[in-house]
């Protein structure tokens, strides 16, 4: 079966994780060489390489560091294949830790889901409000260019300035609504997708 489980990211791989020992701390290298052992590991990082360790100190993962272009470049496309499912299989095996970490319960993902969508149905109830504002506004000053126009005078700069503004503030608005509905959408997909890849972990546990 195909499994999209990474948020904002599809992955299909098949996945063989241990988890009697799942990795609580991250140990890397700052920018000085020291070596760091955190239970995050900073963005500009993770390039770098790291490994996962357990809590009783074991290393239960390496992720190797970021080819160059140069590096890349050397290498064959069965060595580049290899090292794509490399870093999927970790990236699939990061996000499994971050699901068990960070819920207990089936519940718990879907309270933030609910709670996550119905503040971006909040913004869309806002947006809605402005684009109707907007819309009353630019007709009023329509009508009045109108009335202008008809008496065979020319329309004000003043009035033509104010319709090109509205206009521009009706289209921003409208593709901002159109982003929003988006990400609704694709937010409950992504929490969908955490639920059943949570279920299977818990299963898998068992």
């Amino acid at each position: 079966m195909k499994k999209s489980y990474l948020l904002g990211v599809i992955l299909c791989l098949a996945c063989s994780i241990v988890f009697a020992d799942i990795g609580a701390f991250y140990r890397y290298k700052d920018e000085n060489g020291n070596i760091v052992i955190n239970r995050t590991i900073p963005n500009d990082k993770v390039k770098n390489g790291y490994e996962v360790l357990s809590d009783s100190g074991r290393v239960i993962q390496v992720v190797e560091r970021q080819l160059t272009e140069d590096e890349l470049s050397d290498l064959s496309a069965k060595q580049i294949k290899e090292r794509k499912a490399k870093v999927i299989k970790s990236q699939q095996r990061e996000y499994d830790l971050q699901l068990l970490r960070r819920y207990s319960f089936v519940g718990d993902i879907e309270s933030e889901k609910n709670r996550k969508v119905k503040e971006m149905d909040v913004r869309v109830q806002i947006l809605k409000g402005n684009l109707l504002g907007v819309r009353n506004e630019l007709e009023v000053a329509y009508e009045k260019a109108a009335k202008v126009e008809k008496r065979g005078s020319k329309v004000p700069e003043s009035t033509l300035g104010r319709i090109n503004d509205l206009e521009t503030k009706l289209t921003t608005t409208e593709q901002l609504m159109k982003k929003l509905l988006s990400d609704m959408e694709s937010t409950r997909k992504e929490y969908l997708l955490a639920i059943e890849r949570f279920k299977e972990l818990k299963l898998m546990r068992q």
